[in-house]
């Protein structure tokens, strides 16, 4: 999973140019409907924007269609207090199709929706939901095709969080994400970042991500917290990466996954190299206090890839609860070094390696797992999305 800090600065401000001779038009009592303004897709959108700051719904709309849009959608201001809204998951659509962006001596391809901001917000309330984000575009992209040192394809992700914020929250719910050069949705604060606590995924389809579908990471100063990823569905990670890809890559504190569907082939083959997958990452650290830890993993079904779940190095107080996982080529369950973790009502089996692999020394790991099919586990109607697609 690349962490490309060179471009942390670089996607700021794009799509929030002023532009002239766009009209501004009236917004509805509910909603700022982007097809009541003129110009391109992209300065409707920018128009709607401008115009709902100024709303009591604050509610951008996106009617049936699909919008060819070719720059990211940014937020500049130091207070995001916005809507996003679709007509519905799959009839409101953005087709992206990016202008390369030259940073120095690199060329990318930026994000969808871009929140990052030089020294973060002071408060947010961003709620981005029912919308479909079809990338296609970027797989015939020599930047996707023919990576190369001077070319970061893997910058295209779907929706970016570049720096937290003092207080507030994200929403994202009722989102298909199609086909990415990078994440599906990274949260990608690092460093001396603020961060971003409050966090709700809901109802989240992402399928063909080029990297990790979901990224989270942290400052070094505090882990984020409060972090909620419910009812999704993940198929297919890895192929634009030049490492792991991951379902759920997470490093936080009181999270909470519950309802989760992943599958993805194992040692995915990506621009000449070969990308191992897992479905869920608890990253961890040499130091306890940045690992992850108190987080409930609830309601999975893991198949294929080359691991179900790994946590790595000193995550702690983890509760894994009714899991079907099966058909790993490596272990179904890695933990490393964990501390108070506790598997439970769950199955793991079909695994080439161990169903259930410690490493390390463990404290109190509990492993109630069944390591086989047996009549005993889950039900497969209890557990994973309920989107409830067949592989």
């Amino acid at each position: 999973m690349k962490v490309l800090k060179i471009f942390r600065n670089a996607f700021l401000g794009i799509s929030s140019l002023a532009f002239s001779g766009v009209a501004s038009a009236s917004c509805g009592p509910y909603i700022c409907a982007i097809t009541d303004f003129p110009g391109t897709p992209d300065e409707q959108i920018e128009a709607a924007m401008i115009a709902a700051k100024s709303t009591t719904h604050k509610t951008v709309y996106f009617p049936d269609g699909t919008y060819d849009i070719t720059r990211p959608i940014s937020f500049p201001d130091a207070s995001i207090d916005l809507v996003f809204q679709g007509s519905s998951d799959t009839a409101a659509i953005l087709n992206y199709v990016p202008t390369p962006m030259q940073i120095g001596s690199v060329s990318a391809l930026p994000p969808v929706f871009n929140i990052d901001r030089i020294g973060g917000y002071t408060d947010v309330n961003l709620v981005i939901k029912r919308l479909t984000i079809d990338m296609t575009a970027i797989r015939s992209h020599p930047y996707f095709l023919f990576p190369s040192p001077g070319t970061a394809s893997a910058s295209a992700h779907a929706i970016r969080v570049g720096n937290g914020w003092d207080t507030g929250r994200l929403s994202i719910d009722n989102i298909r994400i199609n086909n990415t050069g990078g994440y599906g949705i990274g949260i990608g604060t690092t460093g001396t970042d603020k961060n971003a606590d409050n966090i709700l995924l809901q109802n989240i389809h992402i399928e063909n991500s080029g990297m990790d579908a979901i990224d989270m990471k942290h400052p070094t100063a505090r882990l984020n917290r409060n972090i909620g990823i419910f009812n999704l569905y993940v198929s297919e990670v890895g192929q634009n990466d030049d490492g792991n890809a991951v379902g759920i890559d997470i490093r936080a504190e009181d999270f909470y996954v519950r309802g989760y569907t992943f599958n993805s082939q194992a040692n995915v083959p990506a621009n000449g190299t070969t990308v191992a997958t897992v479905g869920i990452e608890l990253r961890g650290s040499t130091d306890p206090l940045f690992a992850s830890r108190d987080g409930i993993l609830r309601n999975l079904l893991i198949t294929n890839g080359n691991r179900g779940i790994f946590m790595d190095r000193n995550n702690s107080d983890v509760v894994v609860k009714a899991a079907l996982i099966s058909g790993s080529t490596q272990d179904g369950v890695f933990i490393r070094n964990g501390k108070d973790i506790e598997l439970k009502n769950g199955c793991v089996w079909n695994t080439v390696g161990a169903s259930v692999f410690l490493s390390g020394i463990n404290t109190n790991v509990v492993d109630n797992f069944a390591h086989s099919l047996i009549p005993q586990c889950p039900s497969i109607n209890t557990v994973g999305s309920t989107y409830r697609e067949d592989f």
